[in-house]
């Protein structure tokens, strides 16, 4: 009778610590995968988009209409990664990267700065005196435009970036790079996190774009591929957020975005020398909740939607 109650005490108590479990992680089971109809059960390159917050595409330099115009639709997004960055409170996380650019828009315009004037530094883009800033346009202007979707904004998760910098100073006296971090709910790639072989400390490949992992690209050219990309149409180059070893003052390297079928040498690779006084393309990145409810099935586009509140 007493051990009957003992094992039933236990059975009680595993009752307890299970339900405790399921309530705090519903759609994530015993094994650590996510449900169906969550975004961390999407496979490395699905599609995803909500369709309940929309973005003004423009080509224009400074984010201006050119002749081109502009476009008001939904930002259709690419899993590229999982649990891959640091992010508050070590939530499960899926990382996603705009299938097109955002916009055209300077780096960082700063004027007061010396020999800095225009050095790609991540973690102060649009300061001090800059008009315009990459940072602070998508963690500011991109970011009200999802707040339009309550259920996306609310599932973003503040991530922690890994950066480094080297300012004209220590040209002078040999390779000294200056690791830092930022946390940020919107960013850009690292050249590192787009494949590249790392050279400083910005992080390291996204699955997507990772020639050594499962559903990573099969070869280099395919590696390309998946880099490039448009702006309505437009191919353009893009910042990443690593700066460029070789100049003075700092420069931002980029990613050389030529449809590769035209065999441009280039297309799909990282260029060094860009100023980030120039208005180049953007292609926003962010993290999201795993759990995020999201479609069955993709749709006729082979997209999967975001189901809202």
């Amino acid at each position: 009778m007493k051990r009957k109650a003992v094992l039933l005490f236990m059975f009680a108590i595993l009752v307890i610590i299970l339900g405790g479990c399921a309530a705090n992680s519903s759609e994530q089971n015993s094994t650590g995968t996510f449900d169906s109809g969550t975004l961390g059960a999407l496979s490395i390159g699905d599609r995803v988009v909500d369709n309940n917050w929309v973005w003004l595409f423009r080509q224009g330099s400074n984010y201006t209409v050119d002749e081109l115009g502009e476009e008001l639709k939904p930002v259709v997004w690419i899993v590229v990664g999982k649990n891959h960055f640091e992010v508050e409170n070590n939530q499960p996380h899926v990382t996603l990267i705009a299938e097109e650019l955002i916009a055209n828009y300077p780096f960082d315009d700063s004027q007061n700065r010396g020999w800095h004037r225009g050095c790609g530094h991540w973690g102060d883009s649009g300061l001090p005196d800059a008009v315009h800033g990459i940072r602070p346009f998508l963690n500011y202007t991109f970011l009200e435009a999802v707040s339009a979707s309550s259920t996306f904004y609310n599932a973003i998760v503040v991530t922690t970036l890994q950066n480094d910098t080297k300012f004209y100073a220590d040209y002078k006296w040999g390779d000294n790079w200056r690791p830092y971090t930022t946390t940020d709910h919107i960013f850009i790639l690292s050249a590192s996190e787009l494949g590249e072989k790392p050279r400083v400390n910005d992080g390291y490949a996204l699955p997507y774009f990772d020639l050594s992992h499962p559903d990573g690209p099969e070869d280099s050219d395919w590696l390309k591929e998946r880099r490039i990309t448009t702006l309505l149409g437009a191919y353009t180059d893009y910042y990443t957020r690593t700066p460029e070893t070789g100049r003075i003052y700092n420069f931002l390297l980029g990613v050389y975005n030529m449809p590769y079928q035209e065999k441009r040498r280039w297309a799909g690779e990282m260029r060094g020398n860009y100023a980030p006084l120039e208005s180049l393309g953007i292609r926003t990145a962010l993290n999201i909740v795993a759990y995020l409810k999201v479609s069955e099935k993709a749709n006729s586009q082979g997209i999967y939607e975001i189901i809202t509140d």
